[in-house]
């Protein structure tokens, strides 16, 4: 994959939060094999509070958002959380049909994915294993 990564928030992503991201992102690139894929992705570093970030697929580029306004393990975790779906986009695992359909390893699920306190959203198995290995990595990360 290749990144493009744009500061959004000057005022909430400090120098250390910056080299913290880029750093996770080469670790994420090993270790996620992201490397594999060729397919543009842009990373915005937000300031947003109320989303830690997000991943959606825009046609001609993966769109990755990253809050800053979280402590640095929680970056570091979103950060592979997030770029796990975008592994799963690129490897054709997850596809976004319509805002409460999406296609998922050859399965069609319906439900309120967008909403984030939902149970759809919760049990989604891409979800699952997003979380799954966001926190893996983030333990492995944080152990090297």
């Amino acid at each position: 994959m290749k990144f493009v990564v744009k500061l959004k928030a000057k005022s909430v992503w400090t120098a250390h939060k910056r080299a913290l991201l880029r750093d996770a992102l080469d670790y994420a690139s090993c270790h996620l094999e992201l490397y594999n894929f060729d397919y543009p992705v842009h990373i915005r570093l937000s300031g947003h509070k109320y989303v830690p970030g997000l991943c959606c697929d825009l046609g001609d580029r993966l769109l990755i958002k990253v809050s800053g306004n979280q402590p640095d393990h929680e970056i570091v975790e979103t950060l592979f959380h997030e770029l796990t779906h975008a592994r799963q986009y690129a490897n054709c695992d997850l596809d976004d049909i319509d805002e409460n359909t999406c296609w998922w390893k050859g399965h069609t699920f319906r439900g309120t994915f967008e909403d984030t306190e939902s149970k759809d959203y919760w049990d989604a198995p891409w979800e699952v294993e997003a979380r799954y290995l966001g926190e893996k990595l983030r333990k492995n990360y944080y152990q090297s």
